[in-house]
């Protein structure tokens, strides 16, 4: 030991550094609500309308919507996530059910109505050329 240093010295750099790497594996849970309540009786679930088409794509390479197969299946995930939301007994609402104007719960009208806001901007945003920069582009 002529430098001064110790023979410990390289094993205790090491574990200091195992330490300091697995405290970053820690979760930490920095938005729990611990009185958050799950009550069965205050689950209530707005189901819009499945938006899906199903077509046959002949061998052209252009699809054909079949009006069958998609009513049976907008029907068929209707019914499924009605019995799945039934399973863990929340209130399920059906669209057709909100009325729009007064006498409706006021978050059932607003949640239809940021679903109507969102699906424009998509309409404009994806479909009409003016796309969104994403936020790794520059202006």
């Amino acid at each position: 030991m002529k430098d001064g240093s110790f023979p410990g010295k390289a094993a205790l750099v090491f574990l200091v550094l195992v330490l300091i790497s697995a405290s970053g594996c820690v979760a930490t849970a920095y938005r729990a609500r611990p009185n958050l309540a799950a009550d069965p009786e205050k689950r209530r679930i707005v189901l819009l309308t499945p938006d899906v088409e199903l077509s046959i794509l002949h061998a052209g390479g252009l699809p054909e919507p079949h009006a069958e197969w998609t009513r049976l299946a907008k029907k068929y995930i209707a019914e499924n996530l009605a019995v799945r939301f039934r399973n863990i007994n929340a209130l399920l609402i059906k669209r057709a059910e909100i009325p729009e104007d007064v006498g409706g719960d006021p978050r059932e009208v607003q949640l239809l109505k940021l679903h109507g806001a969102v699906g424009r901007s998509i309409l404009v945003h994806q479909y009409d050329g003016a796309p969104l920069q994403a936020a790794h582009q520059e202006g």
